[in-house]
């Protein structure tokens, strides 16, 4: 996925918005990604729009280290944005 951001989002920017603790080893944290679609994004041939979707991630750490991840991010608004 990574691989497919960088060539498709070459101005990609992760804006960290909200960052928490929850308690209980987890942190919210609640982020805007930002860039232009100016190369291939998985089989969508480059649009030049720009996008900006929202995102959630919260993380659960133990012994000090990441032990769960889960993450929410608005790809149907992305796809809509980037797809003629």
């Amino acid at each position: 996925l990574f691989a497919q951001i960088e060539v498709g989002f070459p101005d990609a920017r992760h804006d960290l918005e909200i960052l928490s603790g929850l308690g209980d080893g987890r942190a919210l944290v609640y982020w805007r990604f930002h860039g232009t679609h100016a190369g291939q994004f998985f089989d969508v041939p480059a649009s030049g729009r720009k996008v900006s979707i929202k995102g959630v991630d919260i993380f659960r750490v133990s012994d000090g280290r990441f032990v769960e991840q889960w993450h929410i991010e608005d790809l149907a608004g992305l796809f809509t944005t980037i797809t003629p």
